[in-house]
């Protein structure tokens, strides 16, 4: 893909061959939790409830819930950014399922944009999910639903997942054979051996993981539907100042 001023491509750590793709974001478990206060009283399963009422497409209804200046894309215009689905700025508060419905989606249509734009096809073979959200199964739900395939979680890895993943790469690093050296065919053979190594821990892993939530054919279309519309609204939100101090 060409050049963009966000989102990231790296050799993979595991796989000496493979390249793997990030996107940063700052206002996710942040903007849905302030959602949650805000809309269900801070209940996460009155937040679940409110995702279950509400329809895919939020009533072509877009938001974004800022509460600190964004990395993907770089918007500093921090606050609420809402919009009919006319495209007319909202005059103020969508509903509280509306609200709930449009911070999921948001993010979830953001983080399918751009990984789109910087190479990653679609729809992705899977969506695995982290984190506290992985145990919201509405969550996972939107989540299948806008990249338009299962969404798999590991049942004993939903929270504190960075520190799981550093404990996990420490063990890789420290089981690993020592960096390649010598012949080319010495080198060849200790960088088959790494990967294979990788390969071993990533299909554990595998089995490790449950599918919870598989997409709607119907709601992916609408989404699909809404993709152009959202890159422009987030466009729009990011080409504002920052929110005065």
């Amino acid at each position: 893909p060409p050049p963009r001023l966000h989102g990231h491509l790296m050799p993979h750590p595991s796989f000496p061959a493979a390249f793997f793709a990030m996107l940063v974001y700052k206002n996710g478990a942040r903007a849905r939790s302030a959602v949650c206060d805000a809309a269900c009283g801070g209940a996460w399963s009155a937040f679940e409830a409110s995702l279950a009422k509400s329809q895919p497409g939020n009533n072509g209804k877009l938001l974004l819930h800022l509460p600190l200046p964004e990395i993907t894309p770089h918007i500093l215009a921090t606050g609420v950014h809402r919009e009919e689905e006319s495209g007319a700025p909202a005059p103020g508060p969508f509903s509280d399922d509306e609200e709930v419905r449009g911070v999921v989606e948001a993010r979830a249509l953001s983080m399918r944009l751009h990984a789109q734009e910087i190479g990653i096809a679609f729809p992705p073979a899977r969506v695995v999910l982290t984190g506290g959200s992985a145990q919201n199964k509405r969550v996972c739900k939107v989540m299948a639903d806008v990249f338009g395939c299962a969404v798999e979680v590991n049942s004993q890895a939903v929270g504190d997942t960075a520190a799981l993943g550093a404990a996990l790469r420490a063990q890789e690093a420290a089981t690993a054979p020592d960096p390649p050296g010598g012949t080319e065919t010495e080198r060849q053979r200790d960088t088959e051996t790494a990967s294979a190594e990788a390969a071993r821990g990533t299909k554990r892993q595998r089995r490790e993981l449950t599918v919870v939530a598989t997409p709607d054919p119907d709601a992916t279309a609408v989404y699909t539907a809404m993709l152009a519309r959202f890159k422009a609204f987030e466009a729009r939100v990011a080409a504002l100042p920052a929110a005065p101090s």
